[in-house]
């Protein structure tokens, strides 16, 4: 080839060469760059520049955009056509946004061309605004732990997070974490030391902390304390006392000794509780136990502890043979942990008999015919337990009856069976003596005895006697009753024991009354109506009846007119039922005459008479009392005098002797009742109304005139009475006078309408009263138990003192009308400490009253217990008179009955919703529940909400009673008020002999387009 043209052709590509390179413009030469490698979220904007460093180049444009707009939002100006080639950016969105850019240019030959560059911003939160959300478990396990997650965000929603700091190395955002209580601890990194922590965010927002509950179960609380004055929040995280066990226990009821025993009966169970601990010492729930039996015939079985108490409770038994069986528990979780436990069956034969009486001294029957003795025959076993249904035949085998008795002691039957508490009981009624003083053979103290024989015979037909000695008494003074309930009690349970002293004996019945009713029956007795006569005859009868017949003697004097009384002829008849004058005897007077007065046309020999002497044949006194008939005349001292005379010569010398006078008009025949002028022995109508002077009784001295001394002089009484408004002053005053002087009591103003009340009162008054003075000791310091005297110490206790306000110990007395000392309680804790006794002030006891005590005593000790020990005794008539107390025991039997009942189970199935659309309202729920315990179960239903604490109980169920099987249970969750979020339902159910049980569903709250809130159940 020529020279010449590969020359020209060298220089050609060499100038194209070299003219290309210069005009091309690399994408190293364009540089984007942001003023601001970090903005804040809602801050200031960063400057976005776009620049060349090849000069020989011109940007002709830049296009600018944020590649994710949609997120972060756009730049200021997306088109620049002029330097300089800048644009803005800011964004509400923490994060990197990615901005673009498009370069246009120009070269130095005319030629275009465009690069695109681009550029990271980074944008962080502003400042903290809120907590985001709260995460953690809300139930953990005793002493285990859960992390506590919070997320804090800014006011746009930003979360608040460390990559800013971590890249400049400075602290990010932090929050504050409290916890409670003080064993609730925060990680520190090596261990859980911390109360308060300073939590701080990471790149991803969270700010997590370790937290170690308490070891006891209950609440957890944790307060947090967010940054930049946000309103701080309290969070409760719930401890279960659900951890592996540590230990276990078993307890027995009963417990009756080193190896539990029960009846062999095919009845009687034992009631067994495996209480399982965590290390801790807190029960352990939830948590499962491995039993095994000696018994070759048990299957082994499980069973899960109690969810509130960690208890696991099984029954044994019943059986019909004698056997030791021996159980042991594992623990599931961990078999070191585990627990044995000897219980054993024995007979139920019974082996003998124990007797008793109550009282054993007790008054004759002629003192009181409703007094009796229960004679009481318990049978029992060989652990001293009561044995029912079996026959005990009783006797009367041996007596000593005096020559003063009148009738031989009895029983009420001649045998019994035993009932639920060991007891055949019959009554013995005590024999009588005789009750006539005046009798020679009366004795002032008699006493009788006899022995009681019961017979039982056990299933071999061996025999079984036991005798008791039984006394009765015409009793000086107290007899004592003692009672307790119940009688069969559990060890550790109380009985409630009564002491009654009553005061029924003869030295306490008040002395006899000799009393003599002097009644005037003067015409004017017939005034008003009914008639004054009628009146006082009923009022007179009423009397009478308020005496006692046996003990008690009356007697009538009456004054009026002497010979034939016939109201017919008489001339103030129409005074006779109703007053008015009449010339004639109506009809109406005829028929009241003949119904009140049936002994008309009586004969009285004087003015004055004993119509009849004292007597206890009240039937005759009320006989006399209705044959009064009034006639003219007020012989007043005549009748007083007949009765002074009678009371003297008939009266009984250790009687309470009285008159009772009553009148309705001024003395006149005999004259003056007091004597206060001159005596005659002239006829008695020769003395006129209220005269001075008097008729002079011939067997008396001149100072016994005065009717009112004599009576005083013979300790005798005058209850003088006026009647109506008939009588003078001068007339009343002699009536006060005479009770005055005697020392009896005068009665003014007494017309129909009190007259019974009168002579109500002057009965009262005669009835003396006697009364013994009381102390009881009760001695608790030694007791019988099982026929052998034991000491009752505070360290080997048999019984111990409760005190129970209005229960232990409460006193009171009372008689047959009226409470004579209200019910009041005692503390006697401080003597039963201090001697082991209850000592009691009883005081004065009367006849017909009854002083009683009532006071709790707890059995610690199990067999038969005589409660009163050998030193207790009841004190009287100033300590020379001693009453014992009966024997009176009571059966102390270890529990048989628990709330634990074996292979019990409890379950709730098919938790579910039956709702088929979205539920705008209320939440319709429905499960099953399957018990086989003898009990009832309990079922609460709750709900949570995602980022609450606790789960909010919203309906409590009607308890199931066991056993059922597939019971279909519903409840309703109302939710149109509820506010959005995350829910999930429970059910917990629980009874007293199974585990719990819990089951749950989830379930999402959601607001829909109309903003109504409503669950969806997936």
């Amino acid at each position: 080839m020529d020279k010449k043209i590969i020359l020209f052709s060298f220089l050609i590509i060499s100038a194209f060469l070299l003219t290309g390179f210069a005009c091309a413009l690399e994408e190293t030469e364009i540089v984007i760059e942001s003023d601001s490698d970090w903005i804040s979220a809602g801050g200031g904007s960063a400057t976005i520049s776009v620049s060349l460093l090849n000069s020989s180049c011109t940007i002709t444009n830049v296009e600018f955009r944020c590649t994710e707009s949609e997120k972060f939002g756009d730049v200021s100006q997306k088109t620049v056509s002029s330097s300089p080639f800048i644009t803005y950016f800011s964004s509400t969105v923490s994060g990197t946004a990615n901005i673009e850019a498009i370069v246009s240019y120009n070269d130095s030959e005319g030629n275009t061309g465009t690069i695109t560059k681009n550029i990271n911003q980074k944008i962080d939160h502003t400042v903290p605004h809120e907590i985001l959300s709260v995460n953690y478990l809300n139930e953990v396990t005793v002493n285990e732990n859960t992390p506590v997650t919070v997320i804090m965000a800014d006011r746009y929603g930003n979360l608040i997070d460390s990559r800013y700091e971590e890249e400049d190395s400075i602290s990010p955002e932090f929050i504050e974490m409290y916890s409670s209580p003080q064993d609730a601890l925060f990680f520190d990194g090596a261990d859980y030391t911390l109360n308060y922590t300073k939590v701080y965010v990471n790149s991803s927002g969270a700010a997590s902390a370790l937290l170690r509950v308490s070891k006891v179960p209950g609440n957890n609380e944790i307060s947090l304390y967010p940054p930049n004055g946000i309103e701080p929040q309290y969070r409760t995280i719930m401890g279960l006392g659900n951890a592996w066990p540590f230990s276990i226990i078993a307890s027995v009821s009963p417990n009756n000794g080193q190896t539990p025993y029960l009846p062999a009966d095919e009845e009687s169970k034992f009631y067994i509780n495996y209480y399982l601990f965590d290390q801790y010492g807190n029960p352990a729930g939830n948590r499962t136990i491995h039993i095994e039996s000696s018994n070759v015939n048990d299957a082994d079985f499980y069973r899960t502890s109690n969810m509130d108490n960690g208890v696991v409770s099984i029954s044994y038994g019943p059986t019909s043979q004698k056997s030791v069986i021996t159980l042991v528990a594992y623990s599931v979780d961990n078999e070191s942990v585990y627990v044995e436990q000897r219980i054993m069956f024995d007979s139920t034969e019974p082996v003998d008999m124990i007797l008793t009486a109550n009282p054993e001294v007790m008054p004759s029957y002629d003192v009181s015919s409703d007094r009796t003795s229960a004679v009481r025959a318990k049978v029992i076993d060989e652990r001293g337990n009561p044995v029912a249904n079996e026959t005990v035949s009783f006797s009367i085998v041996d007596g000593s009856y005096p020559s003063y008795s009148t009738s031989s002691p009895s029983l009420s039957e001649p045998s019994a069976l035993t009932n639920e508490d060991g007891y055949a009981v019959i009554d013995f009624i005590p024999g009588s003596f005789i009750y006539d003083t005046n009798d020679p053979l009366y004795e002032l103290q008699a006493s009788a005895n006899c022995t009681v024989r019961a017979v039982w015979e056990n299933m071999e037909g061996v025999s079984t006697e036991r005798d008791i000695i039984l006394e009765w008494k015409n009793f000086p003074y107290l007899s004592v009753e003692s009672e307790v309930t119940p009688e069969t009690v559990s060890v550790n349970d109380t009985v409630d024991v009564t002491v009654r002293l009553i005061g029924d004996g003869w030295a306490l019945q008040p002395d006899p009354i000799d009393v003599v009713l002097s009644a005037d029956r003067s015409g004017s007795m017939l005034k008003d109506y009914p008639d004054r006569m009628v009146v006082v005859m009923d009022a007179m009868k009423e009397f009478t009846s308020s005496m006692s017949e046996k003990r008690d003697r009356i007697g009538l004097t009456t004054f009026g007119n002497k010979g034939w009384s016939d109201i017919w002829n008489y001339g103030m008849f129409y005074w006779a039922g109703y007053d008015g004058y009449s010339r004639y005897i109506s009809k109406e007077d005829i028929t009241y005459i003949s119904q009140n007065y049936p002994n008309n046309g009586t004969d009285y020999s004087d003015y004055a008479t004993l119509d009849i002497g004292l007597t206890p044949d009240y039937s005759n006194v009320y006989d006399t009392i209705s044959g009064i008939v009034p006639m003219q005349g007020t012989p007043m001292r005549g009748g007083i005098y007949l009765a002074l005379k009678e009371l003297i010569e008939n009266g009984k010398e250790d009687a309470v002797r009285a008159v009772v006078v009553l009148s309705d008009g001024d003395y006149n025949y005999y004259g003056d009742p007091l004597a206060r002028g001159s005596g005659f022995t002239s006829y008695p109508s020769d003395f006129g109304d209220l005269t001075k002077n008097y008729y002079r009784f011939s067997d008396l001295s001149y100072d016994n005139q005065n009717l009112a001394k004599y009576a005083k002089s013979k300790n005798i009484k005058i209850y003088s009475i006026a009647f109506g408004n008939d009588l003078s002053y001068e007339g009343r005053r002699t009536l006060r006078l005479l009770a005055e002087e005697s020392e009896g009591e005068f009665f003014d103003d007494v017309d129909s309408s009190n007259i019974n009340d009168v002579y109500r009162e002057i009965a009262g008054d005669l009835k003396t009263e006697a009364g013994v003075n009381t102390q009881m000791n009760l001695d608790f310091t030694n007791v019988e138990l099982n026929n052998i005297t034991v000491p009752n110490t505070q360290f080997e206790p048999v019984l111990e003192y409760v005190y129970a306000n209005d229960r232990s110990t409460v006193i009171s007395k009372w008689n047959r009308t009226e409470i004579v000392i209200p019910r009041y309680t005692v503390d006697d804790r401080d003597e039963w400490s201090a001697n082991r006794s209850l000592d009691f002030d009883v005081g004065t006891v009367r006849l017909g009253e009854t002083w009683e005590t009532t006071f709790r005593l707890r059995a610690l000790k199990d067999g038969n217990i005589n409660i009163f020990g050998p030193g207790s005794t009841i004190k009287f008539n100033n300590g020379t008179d001693e009453l014992s107390l009966p024997k009176t025991f009571i059966t102390a039997v270890h529990n048989q009955t628990s709330t634990g009942i074996d292979f019990k189970d409890l379950s709730i199935s098919d938790l579910r919703s039956t709702n088929t659309a979205t539920v705008t309202d209320a939440l319709d729920l429905k499960w099953n529940i399957n018990y086989t315990g003898e009990y009832s179960a309990e079922q609460n239903v709750y709900y949570l909400r995602q980022g609450d604490d606790v789960w909010i109980l919203f309906e409590t169920m009607s308890p199931v009673f066991g056993p059922v099987e597939e019971k279909e249970q519903s409840a309703v969750f109302v939710v149109k008020d509820m506010p959005p979020g995350t829910y999930s339902i429970r059910v917990h159910a629980k009874s007293p002999d199974t585990a719990d049980a819990i089951s749950e569903i989830d379930s999402c709250l959601k607001i829909g387009d109309s903003e109504v809130s409503y669950i969806k159940i997936e």
